[in-house]
Order: C-alpha cells, then sequence, then structure tokens
C-alpha cells in the first residue's frame, strides 16, 4: 500500500527540517516543489528515498517527522 504523508507539525519541526534538509543535502539532487508534487516526505522515507540509504544511516523518527514538516508544509 503507498505510504501516508506525516502530518504538519509546529513552526519549530519546520526549522529543524530546514537544517536537515541542508545538513544532508537533499538539494543536491531534490528540489522542495518535486518532492512535494511526487508526494512529500513520508514515514517511509528510509525505504523510498530515491538516492539510496542516507550517509548517516537511517533518518530517526524525530528526523523523518521534522523533514516532513519542512517539505511538505
Amino acid at each position: 500500500p503507498p505510504a501516508r504523508a506525516m502530518p504538519s507539525l509546529p513552526a519549530g519541526e519546520t526549522t529543524a527540517g530546514a537544517a536537515l534538509w541542508e545538513s544532508l543535502a537533499c538539494s543536491s539532487c531534490h528540489g522542495v516543489a518535486g518532492v512535494r508534487s511526487a508526494g512529500g516526505v513520508t514515514a517511509a522515507i528510509n525505504v523510498t528515498h530515491s538516492g539510496g540509504p542516507f550517509d548517516g544511516g537511517p533518518l530517526t523518527p524525530a528526523q523523518i517527522a521534522a523533514l516532513a514538516a519542512f517539505v511538505n508544509g
């Protein structure tokens, strides 16, 4: 079944997500608008990430929530 989108989170999560987007260098391969139009960041990102595994290992639930708050708006 398709992964469900993460719910919107408070502004603090958005700020943390922006910092995470930057530290993971997501923009070297992805644009925020492109990720949004593809369905956004979901809880399954560790499995569905088109770039393969993240360099630092799988994202934690808190990291996924923050990234989703930033990307999904």
